[in-house]
């Protein structure tokens, strides 16, 4: 009866010995499980933040680039508007002596009375030929003031356009950085909190949930 007993006991302390196992086989389950789900969802939280962190990378590199273009652009729109300065200084020379050209008198000439022939005196005739010749080459270079006049106010037109141009570009930037300056703050901010996120989602039980989070954000970013 006794030895019945004590082989009772001993069957008794095996089975809860059997159950003690499968108790740390099942909590080594878990733990192997909740380490794996931990692994993972520290990579899929890795994936986000490279993602960010390439797009970061991009749009920094975008606007240094539309930063080394804007300087170069200030530097050609500096440079343009003296040109227009010079431009416009000659233009307007070139008009006063348009005008001035046009300014000269004509030669008063009598004719005889019974002849309808023009009566010049030496010194006249000899003022009209240079008269005339000056005359030629004042409608000549009248001219060639008149073409020069034309180009000047196209590439006047030309350097307001540039100009025009140079400040849609300045526009433009200001949204991409603005936008580069979100990213970087998120990107800063999720790193920041990464540990503490997921020290708490295993503390709640929530690992399973946040994996779908991580995927459904996974999928927003990549479009």
């Amino acid at each position: 009866m006794e030895q019945y007993k004590e082989y009772a006991k001993i069957t008794e302390q095996v089975e809860e010995k059997k159950e003690e196992v499968v108790r740390l086989d099942e909590q080594a389950e878990y733990a192997g499980s909740l380490l794996k789900h931990r692994e993972e969802l520290r990579a899929q939280v890795e994936a986000v933040i490279d993602e960010l962190d390439e797009r970061y990378q991009e749009k920094n590199t975008a606007v240094a680039h539309l930063d080394e273009e804007i300087a170069e652009k200030s530097s050609a729109l500096t440079q343009t508007t003296a040109e227009l300065a010079d431009n416009q200084t000659l233009l307007e020379a070139s008009a006063r002596k348009v005008t001035k050209l046009k300014s000269i008198d004509d030669i008063e000439t009598g004719k005889t009375m019974f002849g309808g022939k023009v009566t010049l005196s030496r010194d006249d005739y000899g003022a009209l030929t240079d008269l005339a010749m000056k005359q030629i080459a004042a409608e000549n270079k009248e001219s060639e003031l008149t073409a020069e006049i034309a180009k000047l106010k196209k590439e006047n037109e030309e350097a307001a356009k540039k100009n025009t141009a140079l400040e849609q570009k300045a526009q433009e930037i200001y949204p991409l950085r603005e936008e580069l300056r979100k990213t970087k703050n998120e990107l800063g901010s999720l790193k920041a909190i990464y540990p503490k996120v997921l020290d708490f989602i295993e503390s709640m039980k929530l690992t399973h949930k946040l994996q779908e989070y991580v995927k459904n954000r996974s999928k927003a970013v990549k479009r």
